[in-house]
């Protein structure tokens, strides 16, 4: 299917291309990944083809791919607005900062001011929660990142990963809210291809229909379910650790001029 057969991404009237690209591979901080000037050349093909949808978190290579992305941006300004640019929060890349990460207030609104730097943008297209919150309140989740859509922050949410519990707390709840919030998709899965939802996923600010998302730039796509459907814990879901082998921090401003 041609990159530039664009489909609409759940209700709403965003057009984005059949197949996103994943950046999770951009960067080599997790002891694997493309370098900085690989990863620039895999955004221009993509883009080249007709791509229009690029997805990364603030978690992937602890942030580097996020900042290969900004670098490439900064170098092709003109490219910026005809991108639909998501990233994800969750992951607490301060681990002695407990509100550093989650899915609460004061933690989503740091993320997301350290991802815009990173991306060296303004705005998100799509602004993911990547991991179902059992400690935090669904309410308090959603009205914050409503009032980043107002805010001109952020055009979308989304909801990544989940388990059912996740999915029971975000479905047929809060009816009475309203928000600005347009539209939101479902990615099952970090790096999945397609997804095949058994409950309902509607999350309650509104009434968009799941979509599946491919996020990954490579055939064997992995998904990383982080509790089981049973859980009850009220402890958030780990993220991975920092590798035990430090790699060296990359230059603020690549070497190589992106391409």
């Amino acid at each position: 299917m041609p990159l530039d057969s664009y489909v609409t991404l759940g209700r709403s009237g965003l057009r984005v291309s059949p197949f996103t690209l994943g950046a999770m591979t951009f960067g080599q901080e997790m002891g694997w990944g493309a370098t900085p000037e690989t990863s620039y050349e895999i955004i221009a093909e993509y883009l080249d083809r007709g791509g229009n949808a690029i997805d990364t978190a603030n978690f992937y290579n602890f942030g580097h791919s996020e900042k290969i992305i900004g670098d490439y941006l900064a170098a092709h300004p003109d490219r910026r607005d005809r991108i639909v640019l998501g990233t994800k929060f969750f992951c607490n890349l301060l681990p002695r900062d407990p509100n550093g990460g989650g899915g609460g207030r004061k933690g989503i609104l740091r993320q997301l001011d350290e991802s815009l730097r990173r991306l060296r943008t303004e705005y998100v297209d799509i602004d993911w929660l990547h991991n179902y919150d059992p400690v935090n309140p669904i309410e308090e989740t959603l009205r914050t990142l409503d009032d980043l859509v107002t805010a001109g922050k952020v055009r979308y949410i989304g909801l990544s990963d989940r388990d059912q519990a996740g999915q029971r707390s975000t479905s047929g709840q809060d009816r009475d809210s309203e928000p600005a919030t347009a539209a939101t998709a479902t990615a099952c899965g970090t790096s999945t291809g397609s997804c095949h939802p058994t409950a309902p996923t509607t999350p309650a600010s509104t009434a968009a229909e799941a979509n599946s998302l491919t996020t990954s730039s490579h055939h064997t796509g992995w998904s990383t379910p982080t509790t089981s459907p049973q859980s009850t814990s009220s402890q958030r879901p780990r993220c991975r650790p920092r590798p035990t082998t430090q790699h060296p921090t990359p230059p603020r401003h690549p070497t190589t001029s992106p391409s």
